[in-house]
């Protein structure tokens, strides 16, 4: 039985190192013919990305009482950003509990007082913030280096007691809002490009957090079948692919929680490799589990 198990996972393996190959070259010529308007897209697109503080909630914690989970949201890719307007999005039921600029933050000396003018907003779950560059005939350009291991805003939901076991999902709100007379075009990101404080508009893309509820979740699942096998990692470098090609992840909120494996908000190939050592420990030793490979 064992020698069968291994015959298959060998084969697993195989097709899964054969899938990776193919999509690898599938996006290749893409990329070889596009290079250098690539290039020149990379240097105006920023990158928004939610990280949650805990992100798997037993059915014990809910059921016992409220649970408040702690999300920061980091800035990667920048080329340059000197306005960000953005607004959050939530589940029903989970409220925004309270929120801020970082400290030290990613922009500036350790606070939001860098920015010219800088909001968090609880009540519309909205944030605004501009540096001294977007207006720059008027104040002094804001020199500061922008730092990509500390966040922007950091921010506290909380989920009820008694919440349904699922994926919740906090988001970036695309919608626009009326905000008096004038349309606030919410997820909002440009950069200054002249000494007169013209900007133009970035290209943004979000990855928003991910918090499941329950004991049922199974981590490395992607396919949603209750097994975590080799089509869970092939399914993950599928959509690492298409990501790269399109910028945005092909797969649902609930395939995006089990394929994130390492819990780094991310879906790529290091979750597949995971998701394939997982696979192989489990046949080896069937009660094993991912402490023992995550620890």
């Amino acid at each position: 039985m064992k020698t069968l198990f291994c015959r298959k996972l060998r084969r697993g393996l195989a097709a899964a190192v054969c899938c990776a190959v193919s999509l690898c070259a599938a996006v290749t010529p893409v990329q070889a013919q596009t290079m250098q308007p690539a290039a020149e897209t990379a240097a105006k697109e920023v990158t928004y990305r939610l990280i949650p503080e805990e992100n798997r909630i037993s059915s014990a914690q809910i059921r016992s009482g409220s649970v408040d989970v702690k999300i920061r949201m980091y800035i990667e890719n920048d080329p340059g950003t000197s306005a960000i307007a953005l607004q959050f999005g939530m589940p029903e039921g989970v409220a925004l509990k309270e929120g801020g600029f970082a400290s030290p933050y990613c922009y500036g000396d350790g606070t939001a007082d860098s920015a010219r003018f800088h909001s968090f907003n609880v009540e519309k779950r909205r944030v605004t913030w501009m540096s001294g560059t977007m207006i720059s005939f008027l104040v002094p350009t804001n020199s500061e280096i922008y730092d990509l291991s500390l966040p922007f805003v950091e921010f506290t939901v909380t989920l009820p007691q008694g919440a349904a076991e699922g994926v919740y999902e906090v988001y970036f709100d695309p919608t626009p809002e009326q905000d008096g007379t004038a349309t606030v075009s919410l997820l909002y990101s440009s950069r200054t490009i002249n000494d007169q404080g013209d900007t133009e508009r970035l290209k943004v893309h979000y990855n928003s957090a991910l918090i499941g509820v329950g004991d049922s979740l199974l981590r490395g699942d992607v396919d949603l079948d209750g097994d975590v096998d080799v089509a869970d990692a092939v399914a993950v470098l599928q959509a690492s692919a298409e990501q790269m090609v399109t910028g945005e992840n092909p797969l649902s909120k609930d395939a995006r929680f089990g394929a994130d494996v390492n819990d780094d908000s991310r879906v790529d190939v290091s979750d597949a490799v995971l998701i394939l050592q997982y696979s192989s420990m489990k046949i080896a030793n069937p009660d094993a589990d991912w402490d023992d490979l995550l620890g």
